[in-house]
C-alpha cells in the first residue's frame, strides 16, 4: 500500500524493526508461515497510530487483525505498572503466535537498549523484561529464553559499568 510504504520510509526505525522481528521469527520458529510472517511485519502497527484502512487494503485477514490489536500497547501507558500487569495478563491468554512475536519483539529491543540515553527507561525496560518476558519465552522456547537472558545481562552490565 503506497500509504504506508511512504510512512514506514519516512522513519526507517519503523522499517528496520519490524523486518528483524520476521527475520528472527523465521529462525526460531520451526513452523513459520506467511500469517505469522504478516504478524511480525505489522505487530506495532497499531501501536504507530496508523489508519486502520491501510491494513484492510493490504489484504489482511480479520484473524489477523485481531491478534495485532492484542499486541498493541498504550504508549501513554507505557510505563505504568498497573497497565503492564493488565496487559501482560491479557497477552498471556492470546494464542502462542501472539506470545511469540511479543518476546521476539523485545528480544530485538534489547539488542538497541544501550543506544536509549535515558537511564531510567533502561531500568524500566528491563525491570519489564525479567518480570513479564522471562517467564512468558520461558514457557514458549528454552532456546528463545536463553537468548533473551542473555542479551538482558548484557545491558545490566552495560547499565552497571556507566553507574561507575
Amino acid at each position: 500500500h503506497k500509504n504506508y510504504t511512504k510512512f514506514l520510509t519516512k522513519n526507517k526505525k519503523n522499517f528496520y524493526h519490524p523486518t528483524r522481528v520476521a527475520y528472527y521469527l523465521s529462525i526460531l520458529d520451526k513452523k513459520i508461515n506467511k500469517d505469522k510472517i504478516i504478524m511480525a511485519i505489522f505487530h506495532n502497527f497499531y501501536e504507530l497510530k496508523v489508519k486502520d484502512k491501510i491494513i484492510e487494503d493490504l489484504g489482511i485477514k480479520k484473524n489477523l487483525k485481531i491478534k495485532l490489536k492484542k499486541l498493541e500497547i498504550e504508549r501513554e501507558k507505557r510505563w505504568n505498572k498497573k497497565y503492564l500487569k493488565k496487559y501482560y495478563k491479557r497477552l498471556d491468554s492470546t494464542s502462542k503466535d501472539v506470545k511469540l512475536i511479543k518476546c521476539i519483539d523485545k528480544l530485538d529491543n534489547l539488542f538497541n537498549l544501550f543506544k536509549n540515553p535515558n537511564k531510567k527507561i533502561k531500568i524500566d525496560y528491563l525491570w519489564e523484561i525479567k518480570k513479564y518476558i522471562f517467564p512468558l519465552s520461558l514457557k514458549l522456547s528454552p532456546e528463545l529464553y536463553f537468548y533473551i537472558k542473555r542479551l538482558y545481562n548484557y545491558n545490566i552490565e552495560l547499565l552497571n559499568e556507566n553507574r561507575s
